[in-house]
């Protein structure tokens, strides 16, 4: 395994985050596409820069920085990757849930991971004890996904991410957390793996060159 001692002197670390290496790579590779989707589209490096800024400055609207949670539910999608790095420039944690989970399963990773938005297709407060959403303060339909039986602040993806404002941009740093991932829960209640950003770094650096691109 790759063993990295963060204290020695020659082992600068301060670009192992996944913010610069989208940054680095919309700056050398803008108009070129970043992603394909099942659906027919596409986004470049560019865009998918330009759009998480507008994501993270709406975030920022809600009051999320660092160290806050934003849940996702939704599929494979360009609002997901906006929301990834849209999260990462507030130095907050996305926390990815299984769009299928319902009940006692989704409420047990809402209450572990006390999330202050949720980002998702559809109403995951639906059947959902109010205790369940303490920590949240907004909801935000995908595209528009509203709840209307608890008294949070709602909107859409859209209005999310409608204007930019750089001043609202944080760096995050390579011991950040970035993410939380919850495990499948089959021997008790799911437990979240929190996920460094030199890990998420070094893993895609290593993914990238086992794959040649």
């Amino acid at each position: 395994g790759l063993w990295i001692n963060y204290e020695m002197p020659w082992a600068d670390t301060s670009d192992w985050t996944l913010l610069n290496a989208l940054r680095n790579q919309a700056a050398l590779r803008g108009d070129d596409i970043y992603c394909r989707f099942s659906q027919g589209t596409s986004c470049t490096f560019r865009e998918l820069d330009s759009a998480s800024d507008a994501c993270a400055t709406g975030l920022a609207r809600y009051g999320v920085g660092p160290e806050d949670r934003v849940l996702i539910a939704a599929t494979n999608s360009f609002e997901f990757l906006v929301a990834f790095f849209a999260t990462q420039k507030r130095r907050a944690i996305l926390v990815p849930v299984n769009t299928e989970l319902r009940g006692s399963l989704l409420a047990h990773q809402i209450r572990n991971s006390r999330p202050k938005v949720i980002i998702a297709e559809r109403d995951l407060t639906e059947d959902q004890e109010s205790d369940v959403l303490e920590s949240v303060v907004a909801h935000i339909g995908i595209p528009g996904a509203i709840p209307t039986l608890v008294p949070l602040q709602i909107g859409t993806f859209a209005e999310l991410c409608d204007e930019t404002d750089p001043k609202m941009l944080l760096a995050p740093r390579p011991r950040d957390i970035c993410l939380v991932l919850y495990t499948s829960g089959t021997s008790g209640p799911s437990k979240g793996v929190q996920i460094p950003q030199a890990h998420a770094y070094l893993f895609g650096l290593q993914q990238a060159r086992a794959l040649s691109v």
